[in-house]
Protein backbone atom coordinates (compact mmCIF):
# COMPACT_ATOMS: atom_id res chain seq x y z
CA UNK A 1 0.00 0.00 0.00
CA UNK A 2 2.70 2.52 0.96
CA UNK A 3 6.43 2.90 1.47
CA UNK A 4 6.50 5.68 4.03
CA UNK A 5 5.02 6.62 7.32
CA UNK A 6 2.02 4.49 8.17
CA UNK A 7 -0.31 3.83 11.06
CA UNK A 8 -2.67 0.98 11.82
CA UNK A 9 -5.75 1.11 14.03
CA UNK A 10 -7.25 -2.22 15.06
CA UNK A 11 -10.99 -2.68 14.52
CA UNK A 12 -13.25 -2.93 17.53
CA UNK A 13 -16.04 -4.32 15.31
CA UNK A 14 -15.29 -6.92 12.60
CA UNK A 15 -17.57 -5.62 9.84
CA UNK A 16 -16.86 -1.88 9.87
CA UNK A 17 -14.00 0.57 10.39
CA UNK A 18 -14.14 3.78 12.38
CA UNK A 19 -11.54 6.44 11.65
CA UNK A 20 -11.70 9.94 13.15
CA UNK A 21 -15.30 9.33 14.18
CA UNK A 22 -16.50 8.30 10.70
CA UNK A 23 -17.64 4.81 9.69
CA UNK A 24 -16.22 3.08 6.62
CA UNK A 25 -17.25 -0.14 4.89
CA UNK A 26 -14.86 -3.08 4.63
CA UNK A 27 -12.44 -2.81 1.68
CA UNK A 28 -13.18 0.88 1.21
CA UNK A 29 -10.35 3.31 0.55
CA UNK A 30 -10.23 7.08 1.08
CA UNK A 31 -7.89 10.06 1.22
CA UNK A 32 -7.74 12.19 4.37
CA UNK A 33 -7.39 15.97 4.67
CA UNK A 34 -3.77 15.49 5.77
CA UNK A 35 -2.90 13.58 2.57
CA UNK A 36 -3.03 10.02 3.85
CA UNK A 37 -4.52 7.12 1.95
CA UNK A 38 -6.49 4.82 4.22
CA UNK A 39 -7.96 1.38 3.66
CA UNK A 40 -10.47 -0.50 5.79
CA UNK A 41 -9.89 -4.23 6.25
CA UNK A 42 -11.36 -6.81 8.61
CA UNK A 43 -8.34 -6.25 10.88
CA UNK A 44 -8.58 -2.47 11.00
CA UNK A 45 -7.66 0.76 9.25
CA UNK A 46 -4.26 1.21 7.65
CA UNK A 47 -3.23 4.74 6.66
CA UNK A 48 -0.04 5.89 4.95
CA UNK A 49 1.18 9.20 3.65
CA UNK A 50 0.31 9.52 -0.03
CA UNK A 51 3.34 11.55 -1.08
CA UNK A 52 7.08 11.12 -1.43
CA UNK A 53 9.38 13.15 0.79
CA UNK A 54 12.21 14.75 -1.20
CA UNK A 55 15.84 14.43 -0.18
CA UNK A 56 17.34 17.86 -0.84
CA UNK A 57 20.63 17.19 0.98
CA UNK A 58 22.68 17.54 -2.22
CA UNK A 59 20.63 20.44 -3.59
CA UNK A 60 21.86 23.61 -1.83
CA UNK A 61 20.37 25.86 -4.55
CA UNK A 62 16.90 24.35 -4.20
CA UNK A 63 14.09 24.50 -1.68
CA UNK A 64 11.21 22.09 -1.03
CA UNK A 65 7.70 23.10 -0.08
CA UNK A 66 4.56 21.07 0.46
CA UNK A 67 1.58 21.72 -1.81
CA UNK A 68 -1.35 20.81 0.47
CA UNK A 69 -3.89 21.08 -2.34
CA UNK A 70 -2.08 18.54 -4.51
CA UNK A 71 -0.59 16.51 -1.63
CA UNK A 72 2.89 16.68 -3.19
CA UNK A 73 6.24 18.22 -2.43
CA UNK A 74 7.55 20.70 -4.98
CA UNK A 75 11.30 21.28 -5.25
CA UNK A 76 12.34 24.47 -6.99
CA UNK A 77 15.39 26.69 -7.39
CA UNK A 78 15.79 29.29 -4.66
CA UNK A 79 16.77 32.00 -7.15
CA UNK A 80 13.99 31.16 -9.62
CA UNK A 81 10.98 29.24 -8.24
CA UNK A 82 9.68 28.74 -11.79
CA UNK A 83 12.48 26.21 -12.36
CA UNK A 84 12.02 22.76 -10.86
CA UNK A 85 14.88 20.77 -9.36
CA UNK A 86 15.31 17.03 -9.88
CA UNK A 87 15.47 15.23 -6.55
CA UNK A 88 15.77 11.82 -4.98
CA UNK A 89 13.08 10.46 -2.68
CA UNK A 90 14.10 10.26 0.96
CA UNK A 91 14.36 6.73 2.32
CA UNK A 92 12.54 6.31 5.61
CA UNK A 93 14.17 3.70 7.86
Amino acid sequence: MCDGQCEFIKNEKPNICIYNGKKYALNSEWKTKDCRICKCSSDGVGCCISYSIPDTTDLPDCIAFFDEKGCVYRVVRKDNPCNKCEFKVRTIP
